[in-house]
Parts: C-alpha cells; sequence; structure tokens
C-alpha cells in the first residue's frame, strides 16, 4: 500500500526523533566510528599504491630535527673548491620612448655572484638657438636568475647637454650561490621613459618644435663568478 506525503513526513520526523533525540549519543559515536574506518581505509589504499614513495617514520623525524636546528636545506656546491673570475659584455642600442630591452647574463659552468651594470647615453643637441632640447630619463634593473634578488634604480635624466649615466651592482651572498645551477642567467634591464622633445625658445616659448622619439645608449656589464679551478 502506497504512503502519501504526510505519513512519509512523519515517519522520516520519528525517525529523526529517534537518532538525534532519544539516541543521539550513540548516532555520533557510529558516525564517527563510520568516518574513522573510511579515513584508515583510504590512507592503506594510497599507503599500498605509493609503497617506495612515502617517507617513513624516522625519514619525517630527520626532517623535523633540521627544521629546529634551522639546516633544512642546507647544502650545494662547495664554492671553496672553486676560483673567482671575471666577465665582461658590452652592448649597445636604440630604444623607443616608453619601451626597454633585455640582455641576459650567464657563464656556462659559472655560478655569478655579482653583476654590475653601467648604462650611458647622451641626448641630442639643441636644434638650435631657438630650441631647448629637454632631457631623456632611463631607468636600469639587474636580476638575479629567477628575479628571485632584484635591484632597480629611480628614473634618471640626463642634464642639459651632457651624458647620461647609471650604475648598479648586485651581489649575492655565498650562502645563496652555492645553490644556484652552474650557468643560471641573469638578467639586466634597460627601460627609456620620456624622450624630451625639442621645445622652442622663442617666439612661443614651450611650443613642441620637434619631436623625439627614442634615443641610444651603450650598456657595460662586469659581472663575478665561480668557476672550477684549473689543474
Amino acid at each position: 500500500m502506497a504512503m502519501n506525503t504526510g505519513e512519509i513526513l512523519e515517519k522520516l520526523h520519528k525517525l529523526n526523533d529517534m537518532l538525534f533525540v532519544k539516541y543521539k549519543r550513540q548516532t555520533y559515536v557510529l558516525f564517527a566510528l563510520i568516518i574513522v574506518i573510511m579515513v584508515v581505509g583510504v590512507f592503506n589504499y594510497e599507503n599500498s599504491k605509493y609503497a617506495g614513495e612515502m617517507l617513513t617514520t624516522s625519514q619525517i623525524k630527520s626532517l623535523l630535527a633540521e627544521i629546529e636546528k634551522g639546516t633544512f636545506g642546507a647544502g650545494g656546491v662547495d664554492l671553496s673548491k672553486m676560483e673567482r673570475r671575471e666577465g665582461r659584455i658590452e652592448e649597445s642600442g636604440y630604444l623607443a620612448e616608453q619601451s626597454s630591452t633585455e640582455y641576459s647574463v650567464r657563464e656556462e659552468g659559472g655560478y655569478i655572484y655579482q653583476v654590475k651594470a653601467t648604462l650611458t647615453w647622451r641626448d641630442e643637441d639643441d636644434y638650435n638657438i631657438l630650441y631647448d632640447n629637454q632631457p631623456d630619463q632611463f631607468r636600469l634593473t639587474v636580476s638575479s636568475p629567477n628575479s628571485n634578488y632584484t635591484l632597480a634604480s629611480d628614473w634618471v635624466a640626463n642634464q642639459h647637454g651632457s651624458e647620461g649615466r647609471i650604475e648598479l651592482t648586485l651581489t649575492l651572498p655565498d650562502e645563496i650561490v652555492s645553490h644556484l645551477s652552474p650557468g643560471d642567467a641573469w638578467t639586466v634591464q634597460v627601460e627609456l621613459g620620456d624622450a624630451g622633445d625639442q621645445h622652442k625658445i622663442r617666439p612661443l616659448p614651450g611650443i613642441i618644435g620637434r619631436r623625439d622619439d627614442g634615443n641610444s645608449f651603450g650598456l657595460q656589464i662586469t659581472y663575478g663568478y665561480y668557476a672550477p679551478k684549473e689543474e
């Protein structure tokens, strides 16, 4: 005999009272046991599935001990068995206004610990006595491998009629260098912001008479690195 909706709801209400009112404690214990059984089952399955890949109890204790001592992750290449050398790169280029370019600095088989970059540029002279050339603004950035450490200059404008110059030196401590991979590349970025236009001095001061779309530059990079000692 089919039950109507009212009878079904009444039976569900009685079941709810029995489980969560009359036998509330027993119900919670039963649910807890079911959850524990499910967790243990999943753990045993994963343990058998990835046998040989999971850490043992002794390995976990060893890792915890290293963390407490602050020695976790220690190691890396022994730099004391290497010697310091120096490399040099000369570059030149041209940048349009509001653009940038990057240069990679790497030494095959070496561990670079320091990069010194020097950027120079010279703006155009005044077009003639009726014009005043505005300065160009450059910025220089040096980054270690994966950009973990970065050093950037402010925007620098050249003095009117003179050369502009930016120098940056980024040095990493040996504790970090020893964990780099041989041949890891550093990055030097050159950016040009505003390329100063030629403004008229007279008869209408401040009016742009000739637009400057970019500027050339020179870049000198000196880098220090560790390399195996030569026999």
